[in-house]
Protein backbone atom coordinates (compact mmCIF):
# COMPACT_ATOMS: atom_id res chain seq x y z
CA UNK A 1 0.00 0.00 0.00
CA UNK A 2 0.78 3.85 0.07
CA UNK A 3 3.16 4.80 2.66
CA UNK A 4 1.87 7.64 5.08
CA UNK A 5 2.49 11.15 4.07
CA UNK A 6 5.27 12.94 5.83
CA UNK A 7 5.69 17.15 6.99
CA UNK A 8 9.37 18.57 6.74
CA UNK A 9 10.82 19.85 9.83
CA UNK A 10 11.73 23.35 10.45
CA UNK A 11 15.36 22.77 8.34
CA UNK A 12 13.83 21.36 5.51
CA UNK A 13 14.37 17.37 6.03
CA UNK A 14 11.91 14.53 5.88
CA UNK A 15 12.10 10.88 6.38
CA UNK A 16 10.07 8.40 4.92
CA UNK A 17 9.39 5.07 6.09
CA UNK A 18 8.37 1.56 4.26
CA UNK A 19 9.01 1.80 1.37
CA UNK A 20 9.74 -0.81 -0.66
CA UNK A 21 13.32 -2.02 -1.97
CA UNK A 22 14.60 -2.82 -5.32
CA UNK A 23 11.60 -0.98 -6.73
CA UNK A 24 12.12 1.33 -9.94
CA UNK A 25 9.64 4.21 -10.29
CA UNK A 26 9.01 4.65 -7.09
CA UNK A 27 7.05 8.17 -6.97
CA UNK A 28 6.93 11.10 -4.02
CA UNK A 29 4.78 14.24 -4.12
CA UNK A 30 6.07 17.20 -2.75
CA UNK A 31 3.50 19.91 -2.06
CA UNK A 32 2.95 22.30 0.24
CA UNK A 33 0.71 25.49 0.41
CA UNK A 34 3.33 28.07 -0.57
CA UNK A 35 5.09 25.91 -3.33
CA UNK A 36 4.76 24.33 -6.71
CA UNK A 37 3.74 20.61 -6.37
CA UNK A 38 6.38 18.55 -8.11
CA UNK A 39 6.43 14.45 -8.40
CA UNK A 40 9.81 12.83 -8.52
CA UNK A 41 10.69 9.41 -9.69
CA UNK A 42 13.21 7.42 -8.31
CA UNK A 43 14.74 3.75 -8.24
CA UNK A 44 14.95 1.74 -5.10
CA UNK A 45 17.76 0.06 -4.48
CA UNK A 46 17.92 -2.96 -1.27
CA UNK A 47 19.79 -0.65 1.23
CA UNK A 48 17.19 2.32 0.74
CA UNK A 49 17.74 5.93 -0.67
CA UNK A 50 19.68 8.64 1.70
CA UNK A 51 19.77 12.37 0.42
CA UNK A 52 17.18 12.67 -2.06
CA UNK A 53 16.91 16.54 -2.39
CA UNK A 54 14.84 18.47 -4.08
CA UNK A 55 14.65 22.12 -5.25
CA UNK A 56 11.13 23.68 -4.70
CA UNK A 57 9.66 26.42 -6.59
CA UNK A 58 7.16 28.75 -5.52
CA UNK A 59 3.73 28.65 -6.90
CA UNK A 60 1.13 30.89 -8.70
CA UNK A 61 -2.09 30.28 -6.83
CA UNK A 62 -5.64 30.89 -9.19
CA UNK A 63 -8.91 31.25 -7.26
CA UNK A 64 -12.04 32.00 -8.08
CA UNK A 65 -15.89 31.38 -8.09
CA UNK A 66 -17.82 28.70 -9.84
CA UNK A 67 -21.04 29.50 -10.94
CA UNK A 68 -24.15 28.03 -12.64
CA UNK A 69 -23.81 28.79 -16.45
CA UNK A 70 -27.65 29.25 -16.68
CA UNK A 71 -28.71 31.13 -13.26
CA UNK A 72 -25.24 32.18 -11.86
CA UNK A 73 -25.46 30.48 -8.75
CA UNK A 74 -22.61 29.63 -7.28
CA UNK A 75 -21.63 25.94 -7.17
CA UNK A 76 -20.60 23.59 -4.48
CA UNK A 77 -18.53 20.32 -4.43
CA UNK A 78 -16.80 20.71 -7.91
CA UNK A 79 -13.34 19.43 -7.89
CA UNK A 80 -10.78 21.69 -9.95
CA UNK A 81 -7.61 20.07 -11.18
CA UNK A 82 -4.64 21.43 -12.46
CA UNK A 83 -2.85 20.03 -14.95
CA UNK A 84 -4.69 16.94 -14.28
CA UNK A 85 -2.94 14.24 -16.48
CA UNK A 86 0.07 15.59 -16.17
CA UNK A 87 0.31 16.29 -12.51
CA UNK A 88 -1.87 12.67 -11.76
CA UNK A 89 -4.54 15.03 -10.56
CA UNK A 90 -2.15 16.05 -7.15
CA UNK A 91 -2.87 19.41 -7.85
CA UNK A 92 -6.66 19.96 -6.95
CA UNK A 93 -9.07 21.97 -4.50
CA UNK A 94 -12.96 21.46 -4.27
CA UNK A 95 -15.63 24.64 -4.12
CA UNK A 96 -17.10 25.47 -1.09
CA UNK A 97 -20.71 26.54 -0.31
CA UNK A 98 -20.11 29.39 -1.88
CA UNK A 99 -18.64 28.29 -4.83
CA UNK A 100 -14.78 28.96 -4.13
CA UNK A 101 -11.58 27.65 -4.98
CA UNK A 102 -8.19 28.64 -4.74
CA UNK A 103 -5.49 26.09 -6.14
CA UNK A 104 -2.05 25.86 -5.25
CA UNK A 105 0.77 23.94 -6.64
CA UNK A 106 1.14 25.56 -10.09
CA UNK A 107 4.77 26.15 -10.53
CA UNK A 108 4.72 29.97 -12.36
CA UNK A 109 4.02 29.24 -16.36
CA UNK A 110 2.61 30.90 -19.82
CA UNK A 111 -0.68 28.74 -19.43
CA UNK A 112 -2.26 26.73 -16.91
CA UNK A 113 -4.68 24.69 -17.42
CA UNK A 114 -8.00 23.74 -15.35
CA UNK A 115 -10.11 21.09 -15.06
CA UNK A 116 -13.40 20.72 -13.52
CA UNK A 117 -15.43 17.40 -12.45
CA UNK A 118 -18.34 17.32 -10.91
CA UNK A 119 -20.14 14.39 -8.59
CA UNK A 120 -22.56 12.43 -10.75
CA UNK A 121 -25.38 13.52 -8.69
CA UNK A 122 -25.06 17.36 -9.41
CA UNK A 123 -25.53 16.68 -13.27
CA UNK A 124 -23.04 18.39 -14.04
CA UNK A 125 -20.64 18.37 -17.01
CA UNK A 126 -16.67 18.12 -17.37
CA UNK A 127 -15.42 21.96 -17.73
CA UNK A 128 -12.52 22.58 -19.73
CA UNK A 129 -10.43 26.37 -18.66
CA UNK A 130 -7.41 27.82 -19.69
CA UNK A 131 -5.99 30.41 -17.55
CA UNK A 132 -2.92 33.04 -18.82
CA UNK A 133 -0.13 33.84 -16.73
CA UNK A 134 0.07 37.35 -15.12
CA UNK A 135 2.97 39.51 -13.46
CA UNK A 136 4.80 37.98 -10.55
CA UNK A 137 3.25 35.56 -7.87
CA UNK A 138 0.23 36.93 -7.02
CA UNK A 139 -3.06 34.94 -7.15
CA UNK A 140 -5.00 35.01 -10.52
CA UNK A 141 -8.44 35.81 -10.23
CA UNK A 142 -10.47 33.54 -12.69
CA UNK A 143 -14.47 32.24 -12.18
CA UNK A 144 -15.62 29.36 -13.97
CA UNK A 145 -19.07 28.66 -15.41
CA UNK A 146 -20.76 24.97 -15.36
CA UNK A 147 -23.06 23.90 -17.28
CA UNK A 148 -25.55 21.29 -16.13
CA UNK A 149 -26.06 18.34 -18.80
CA UNK A 150 -28.76 15.61 -18.97
CA UNK A 151 -28.69 12.22 -17.21
CA UNK A 152 -28.51 9.08 -19.90
CA UNK A 153 -29.24 5.33 -18.89
CA UNK A 154 -27.57 3.61 -21.80
CA UNK A 155 -28.55 -0.86 -21.76
CA UNK A 156 -26.98 -3.37 -24.27
CA UNK A 157 -29.04 -6.17 -24.44
CA UNK A 158 -28.90 -9.33 -26.92
CA UNK A 159 -30.42 -8.75 -29.95
CA UNK A 160 -31.90 -12.97 -29.76
CA UNK A 161 -31.86 -13.47 -26.24
CA UNK A 162 -32.32 -10.15 -24.59
CA UNK A 163 -30.21 -10.76 -21.80
CA UNK A 164 -28.43 -7.76 -20.69
CA UNK A 165 -24.70 -7.15 -21.35
CA UNK A 166 -22.27 -4.99 -19.50
CA UNK A 167 -20.42 -2.78 -22.10
CA UNK A 168 -18.15 -0.10 -21.74
CA UNK A 169 -19.05 2.89 -23.36
CA UNK A 170 -18.01 6.22 -25.22
CA UNK A 171 -19.56 9.12 -25.94
CA UNK A 172 -18.61 12.33 -27.03
CA UNK A 173 -21.43 15.34 -29.09
CA UNK A 174 -21.25 15.60 -32.50
CA UNK A 175 -18.91 17.65 -34.70
CA UNK A 176 -22.37 19.73 -35.66
CA UNK A 177 -23.17 19.92 -32.15
CA UNK A 178 -22.94 23.45 -31.18
CA UNK A 179 -21.58 22.83 -27.60
CA UNK A 180 -19.05 20.53 -29.54
CA UNK A 181 -15.90 22.71 -28.70
CA UNK A 182 -17.02 22.77 -25.36
CA UNK A 183 -16.59 19.17 -24.39
CA UNK A 184 -12.50 19.06 -24.91
CA UNK A 185 -9.72 21.12 -23.97
CA UNK A 186 -7.62 20.03 -27.53
CA UNK A 187 -8.84 19.25 -30.40
CA UNK A 188 -8.46 15.62 -31.91
CA UNK A 189 -9.67 12.56 -32.77
CA UNK A 190 -11.43 10.63 -31.14
CA UNK A 191 -11.96 13.26 -28.91
CA UNK A 192 -11.01 13.89 -25.54
CA UNK A 193 -14.33 12.95 -24.48
CA UNK A 194 -14.77 9.65 -26.68
CA UNK A 195 -11.17 8.19 -25.47
CA UNK A 196 -12.90 7.77 -22.29
CA UNK A 197 -15.19 5.16 -21.27
CA UNK A 198 -18.24 4.85 -18.68
CA UNK A 199 -18.50 1.34 -17.02
CA UNK A 200 -21.97 -0.29 -16.28
CA UNK A 201 -23.61 -0.83 -12.51
CA UNK A 202 -23.93 -4.70 -11.40
CA UNK A 203 -27.12 -4.57 -13.21
CA UNK A 204 -25.21 -3.86 -16.67
CA UNK A 205 -26.74 -0.01 -16.69
CA UNK A 206 -24.24 2.76 -17.88
CA UNK A 207 -24.83 6.17 -16.59
CA UNK A 208 -23.49 9.44 -18.05
CA UNK A 209 -24.38 13.07 -17.82
CA UNK A 210 -24.40 14.04 -22.09
CA UNK A 211 -24.12 17.29 -23.82
CA UNK A 212 -27.60 18.78 -24.75
CA UNK A 213 -28.12 18.36 -28.22
CA UNK A 214 -26.75 15.79 -30.54
CA UNK A 215 -24.29 12.98 -29.42
CA UNK A 216 -22.60 9.64 -30.43
CA UNK A 217 -22.09 6.55 -28.41
CA UNK A 218 -20.42 3.48 -28.66
CA UNK A 219 -20.39 0.48 -27.08
CA UNK A 220 -17.55 -2.34 -26.55
CA UNK A 221 -18.14 -5.97 -24.91
CA UNK A 222 -14.55 -6.59 -23.93
CA UNK A 223 -13.98 -10.79 -24.90
CA UNK A 224 -17.21 -11.14 -26.09
CA UNK A 225 -18.24 -12.57 -29.61
CA UNK A 226 -20.23 -9.80 -31.18
CA UNK A 227 -20.59 -8.39 -34.60
CA UNK A 228 -18.84 -5.45 -35.41
CA UNK A 229 -21.13 -2.37 -36.40
CA UNK A 230 -19.04 -2.42 -39.67
CA UNK A 231 -19.70 0.83 -42.11
CA UNK A 232 -23.60 1.52 -41.83
CA UNK A 233 -24.87 4.34 -44.23
CA UNK A 234 -25.33 6.90 -41.45
CA UNK A 235 -21.51 6.45 -40.39
CA UNK A 236 -20.69 6.48 -43.81
CA UNK A 237 -22.44 9.81 -43.97
CA UNK A 238 -21.11 11.59 -40.83
CA UNK A 239 -17.69 10.38 -40.69
CA UNK A 240 -16.17 12.58 -43.08
CA UNK A 241 -16.97 15.40 -40.62
CA UNK A 242 -16.87 13.79 -37.52
CA UNK A 243 -14.33 10.97 -37.58
CA UNK A 244 -15.50 9.71 -33.75
CA UNK A 245 -18.18 8.12 -36.38
CA UNK A 246 -15.74 5.63 -37.87
CA UNK A 247 -14.41 4.82 -34.41
CA UNK A 248 -18.52 3.46 -33.91
CA UNK A 249 -17.77 1.22 -36.86
CA UNK A 250 -15.76 -0.78 -34.74
CA UNK A 251 -18.37 -1.06 -31.42
CA UNK A 252 -20.93 -3.81 -31.15
CA UNK A 253 -23.66 -1.16 -30.55
CA UNK A 254 -23.78 2.71 -31.62
CA UNK A 255 -26.42 5.17 -31.80
CA UNK A 256 -26.80 8.91 -32.18
CA UNK A 257 -28.92 10.56 -29.62
CA UNK A 258 -30.19 13.79 -28.92
CA UNK A 259 -30.65 15.19 -25.88
CA UNK A 260 -33.21 17.53 -24.40
CA UNK A 261 -32.19 19.96 -21.82
CA UNK A 262 -35.58 19.59 -20.05
CA UNK A 263 -35.33 15.60 -20.51
CA UNK A 264 -35.62 14.31 -16.79
CA UNK A 265 -33.58 10.64 -17.86
CA UNK A 266 -32.81 9.78 -21.47
CA UNK A 267 -33.30 6.13 -21.35
CA UNK A 268 -31.38 4.15 -24.43
CA UNK A 269 -31.42 0.35 -24.93
CA UNK A 270 -29.10 -0.93 -27.80
CA UNK A 271 -28.88 -4.10 -29.24
CA UNK A 272 -25.71 -6.45 -29.97
CA UNK A 273 -25.99 -9.47 -32.47
CA UNK A 274 -23.80 -12.24 -31.64
CA UNK A 275 -24.53 -13.64 -35.18
CA UNK A 276 -25.05 -17.58 -35.74
CA UNK A 277 -22.87 -20.13 -35.18
CA UNK A 278 -21.87 -23.59 -36.35
CA UNK A 279 -20.41 -26.51 -35.18
CA UNK A 280 -18.88 -29.90 -36.28
CA UNK A 281 -16.12 -32.66 -35.20
CA UNK A 282 -12.49 -33.37 -36.45
CA UNK A 283 -11.67 -36.45 -37.70
CA UNK A 284 -8.13 -38.29 -38.81
CA UNK A 285 -8.27 -40.69 -42.11
CA UNK A 286 -9.09 -43.31 -39.80
CA UNK A 287 -12.24 -41.78 -38.30
CA UNK A 288 -10.84 -41.46 -35.29
CA UNK A 289 -11.48 -37.66 -33.23
CA UNK A 290 -8.42 -35.20 -33.28
CA UNK A 291 -7.62 -33.43 -30.55
CA UNK A 292 -4.93 -30.30 -29.75
CA UNK A 293 -5.78 -29.22 -33.39
CA UNK A 294 -5.32 -25.39 -34.31
CA UNK A 295 -8.16 -23.91 -35.06
CA UNK A 296 -7.94 -20.54 -37.92
CA UNK A 297 -10.63 -18.18 -38.48
CA UNK A 298 -13.87 -19.24 -35.72
CA UNK A 299 -14.17 -16.06 -34.69
CA UNK A 300 -12.92 -14.19 -38.26
CA UNK A 301 -14.31 -10.82 -39.32
CA UNK A 302 -13.95 -9.46 -42.11
CA UNK A 303 -14.53 -5.51 -41.24
CA UNK A 304 -11.96 -6.03 -38.26
CA UNK A 305 -9.78 -7.80 -40.22
CA UNK A 306 -9.52 -5.43 -42.64
CA UNK A 307 -9.31 -2.59 -40.04
CA UNK A 308 -6.43 -4.33 -37.48
CA UNK A 309 -2.38 -3.29 -37.83
CA UNK A 310 -2.01 -6.62 -37.28
CA UNK A 311 -4.11 -8.26 -39.81
CA UNK A 312 -2.81 -12.03 -38.75
CA UNK A 313 -5.34 -14.97 -37.88
CA UNK A 314 -5.06 -15.99 -34.59
CA UNK A 315 -5.34 -19.96 -33.79
CA UNK A 316 -7.53 -21.49 -31.14
CA UNK A 317 -6.00 -24.64 -29.70
CA UNK A 318 -8.83 -26.55 -29.14
CA UNK A 319 -9.39 -28.97 -26.35
CA UNK A 320 -11.53 -31.70 -28.15
CA UNK A 321 -12.39 -32.61 -31.29
CA UNK A 322 -15.38 -29.95 -31.48
CA UNK A 323 -15.14 -26.59 -33.05
CA UNK A 324 -17.92 -23.62 -33.18
CA UNK A 325 -17.40 -21.18 -35.72
CA UNK A 326 -18.78 -17.96 -33.84
CA UNK A 327 -20.61 -14.82 -35.59
CA UNK A 328 -21.35 -15.72 -38.55
CA UNK A 329 -23.33 -13.60 -40.89
CA UNK A 330 -25.89 -14.18 -43.54
CA UNK A 331 -24.74 -14.68 -46.93
CA UNK A 332 -21.07 -14.60 -45.95
CA UNK A 333 -19.30 -17.69 -46.27
CA UNK A 334 -16.38 -18.34 -44.12
CA UNK A 335 -12.76 -20.65 -44.62
CA UNK A 336 -11.87 -22.39 -41.68
CA UNK A 337 -8.37 -24.14 -41.39
CA UNK A 338 -6.99 -26.67 -39.11
CA UNK A 339 -3.84 -27.61 -38.58
CA UNK A 340 -2.11 -30.63 -36.19
CA UNK A 341 1.73 -29.39 -35.91
CA UNK A 342 2.47 -33.18 -34.53
CA UNK A 343 1.29 -35.50 -36.94
CA UNK A 344 1.47 -32.92 -39.79
CA UNK A 345 -2.37 -32.83 -40.58
CA UNK A 346 -4.42 -30.31 -42.40
CA UNK A 347 -7.79 -29.68 -43.15
CA UNK A 348 -10.13 -26.97 -44.29
CA UNK A 349 -14.29 -26.31 -44.55
CA UNK A 350 -16.30 -23.83 -45.56
CA UNK A 351 -19.01 -22.68 -42.88
CA UNK A 352 -22.45 -19.76 -43.94
CA UNK A 353 -24.88 -19.01 -41.69
CA UNK A 354 -27.87 -21.61 -41.35
CA UNK A 355 -26.00 -24.10 -43.50
CA UNK A 356 -25.46 -27.41 -42.40
CA UNK A 357 -21.70 -27.99 -41.12
CA UNK A 358 -19.85 -31.22 -42.21
CA UNK A 359 -17.30 -33.18 -39.88
CA UNK A 360 -13.83 -32.45 -40.91
CA UNK A 361 -11.49 -34.59 -42.35
CA UNK A 362 -7.54 -33.68 -41.44
CA UNK A 363 -5.18 -35.61 -44.13
CA UNK A 364 -1.47 -35.43 -43.83
CA UNK A 365 -0.22 -32.04 -45.53
CA UNK A 366 2.05 -31.19 -48.28
CA UNK A 367 5.48 -29.84 -48.52
CA UNK A 368 7.96 -28.18 -51.61
CA UNK A 369 11.30 -27.56 -51.41
CA UNK A 370 14.10 -25.94 -54.05
CA UNK A 371 17.05 -23.91 -53.94
CA UNK A 372 17.26 -20.35 -55.37
CA UNK A 373 20.52 -19.33 -57.20
CA UNK A 374 21.65 -16.36 -59.11
CA UNK A 375 21.65 -16.41 -63.20
CA UNK A 376 25.06 -17.57 -62.67
CA UNK A 377 23.71 -20.66 -61.14
CA UNK A 378 25.97 -19.35 -57.51
CA UNK A 379 23.37 -20.24 -54.13
CA UNK A 380 21.44 -17.52 -52.68
CA UNK A 381 21.62 -17.63 -49.16
CA UNK A 382 19.23 -15.49 -46.59
CA UNK A 383 16.02 -15.10 -49.97
CA UNK A 384 12.82 -14.40 -48.61
CA UNK A 385 10.41 -17.27 -49.62
CA UNK A 386 6.54 -16.52 -49.32
CA UNK A 387 3.83 -19.18 -49.60
CA UNK A 388 0.32 -17.83 -51.01
CA UNK A 389 -1.94 -20.66 -50.25
CA UNK A 390 -5.20 -21.50 -53.03
CA UNK A 391 -7.63 -18.79 -53.74
CA UNK A 392 -11.09 -19.52 -52.25
CA UNK A 393 -13.74 -17.06 -54.10
CA UNK A 394 -16.69 -15.90 -52.09
CA UNK A 395 -15.33 -16.86 -48.61
CA UNK A 396 -13.82 -14.38 -45.83
CA UNK A 397 -11.05 -15.99 -43.73
CA UNK A 398 -7.56 -16.12 -43.82
CA UNK A 399 -4.90 -18.75 -44.25
CA UNK A 400 -2.52 -19.21 -41.23
CA UNK A 401 0.43 -17.15 -41.85
CA UNK A 402 3.07 -19.59 -40.46
CA UNK A 403 6.51 -17.70 -40.33
CA UNK A 404 10.26 -20.00 -39.20
CA UNK A 405 11.48 -16.17 -39.76
CA UNK A 406 12.12 -14.02 -36.60
CA UNK A 407 11.44 -10.63 -37.74
CA UNK A 408 11.95 -7.02 -35.21
CA UNK A 409 9.35 -6.27 -33.31
CA UNK A 410 7.16 -3.53 -35.13
CA UNK A 411 7.70 -0.02 -34.01
CA UNK A 412 5.36 2.35 -32.74
CA UNK A 413 4.76 4.39 -35.93
CA UNK A 414 4.32 0.95 -38.10
CA UNK A 415 1.47 0.12 -35.68
CA UNK A 416 -0.09 3.16 -35.34
CA UNK A 417 0.03 3.72 -39.44
CA UNK A 418 -1.64 0.02 -39.92
CA UNK A 419 1.58 -1.15 -41.26
CA UNK A 420 0.71 -5.28 -42.18
CA UNK A 421 3.72 -6.44 -43.68
CA UNK A 422 3.76 -10.02 -43.71
CA UNK A 423 7.00 -11.94 -42.86
CA UNK A 424 8.33 -14.03 -45.23
CA UNK A 425 7.39 -18.36 -44.74
CA UNK A 426 11.27 -19.05 -44.96
CA UNK A 427 14.43 -17.98 -45.86
CA UNK A 428 17.15 -19.46 -47.72
CA UNK A 429 19.92 -21.46 -46.08
CA UNK A 430 23.22 -20.81 -46.80
CA UNK A 431 23.33 -23.46 -49.55
CA UNK A 432 20.68 -21.85 -50.94
CA UNK A 433 17.62 -24.22 -50.16
CA UNK A 434 14.74 -23.76 -48.79
CA UNK A 435 11.49 -25.99 -47.16
CA UNK A 436 7.93 -25.28 -46.63
CA UNK A 437 5.41 -27.79 -45.23
CA UNK A 438 1.34 -27.27 -44.57
CA UNK A 439 0.67 -27.29 -47.64
CA UNK A 440 -3.37 -27.93 -48.54
CA UNK A 441 -3.61 -31.44 -50.71
CA UNK A 442 -4.76 -30.63 -54.16
CA UNK A 443 -4.54 -27.19 -53.88
CA UNK A 444 -2.86 -24.37 -56.27
CA UNK A 445 0.02 -22.98 -54.31
CA UNK A 446 2.43 -20.21 -55.51
CA UNK A 447 5.60 -19.04 -54.19
CA UNK A 448 7.15 -15.85 -54.24
CA UNK A 449 10.56 -15.03 -54.45
CA UNK A 450 12.17 -11.89 -52.90
CA UNK A 451 15.22 -10.84 -52.72
CA UNK A 452 17.59 -7.94 -51.63
CA UNK A 453 18.09 -4.68 -54.02
CA UNK A 454 19.87 -6.17 -57.18
CA UNK A 455 17.72 -8.82 -57.98
CA UNK A 456 13.74 -9.65 -59.32
CA UNK A 457 11.42 -11.26 -57.42
CA UNK A 458 10.40 -14.86 -59.15
CA UNK A 459 6.98 -16.67 -58.71
CA UNK A 460 6.38 -20.22 -59.15
CA UNK A 461 3.07 -21.37 -59.64
CA UNK A 462 0.38 -24.30 -59.47
CA UNK A 463 1.95 -26.00 -56.76
CA UNK A 464 -0.58 -28.66 -55.95
CA UNK A 465 1.09 -31.72 -53.55
CA UNK A 466 -1.16 -35.20 -52.97
CA UNK A 467 -1.87 -36.15 -49.40
CA UNK A 468 1.77 -36.32 -47.74
CA UNK A 469 3.65 -35.51 -50.92
CA UNK A 470 6.48 -33.49 -51.07
CA UNK A 471 7.42 -31.36 -54.43
CA UNK A 472 10.80 -30.06 -55.49
CA UNK A 473 10.33 -27.31 -57.78
CA UNK A 474 14.52 -27.85 -58.43
CA UNK A 475 16.42 -24.36 -58.99
CA UNK A 476 15.12 -21.28 -59.11
CA UNK A 477 17.06 -19.00 -60.64
CA UNK A 478 16.86 -14.84 -60.11
CA UNK A 479 17.71 -12.08 -62.90
CA UNK A 480 20.08 -9.38 -61.71
CA UNK A 481 18.36 -6.04 -62.14
CA UNK A 482 20.17 -3.03 -63.76
CA UNK A 483 21.29 -0.80 -60.84
CA UNK A 484 19.30 2.82 -60.56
Amino acid sequence: GLSKDVVTDASGKYEMLGLPTNRKGIRLVFSGPSIATKIVAFDMGKDGLDGLEVIAEPTKPISGIVRDIETGEPVPGMIVYGNEEKMLRTVRAVTNERGEYRLTGFPKSKLYELTLRAPFSTGYLVRYSDVLDSPGLSSIAHDIKMRKGVPVNVTVVDKHTRKRLHPELHYAPTADNPLFRESMRHLMWPTEGYQQFYAPDENGVVRFIAYPGRGLLRTILQGAPYLPVAETEEIKKNQATDLNFGFASAGHAYAVIEARADDDILEIELEADAGQSASANLIGEDGSSMVGVEAYNLNFNAYLDSHSADGKSWPETLKDSRFTARLLEPGKQRLLVFLHEQDKLIGTTIVAAGERTRDVTLRKWGSVTGIVKDSDGKPLANIDVYLHYPSVPGTTGNWPEKSEVKMPAKSETAMMSGSRERPPTVRTDESGRFSIERLMPGGSHRLVIKASLGFAPKEVADIQPDVGESIDVGEIRLSETAPK
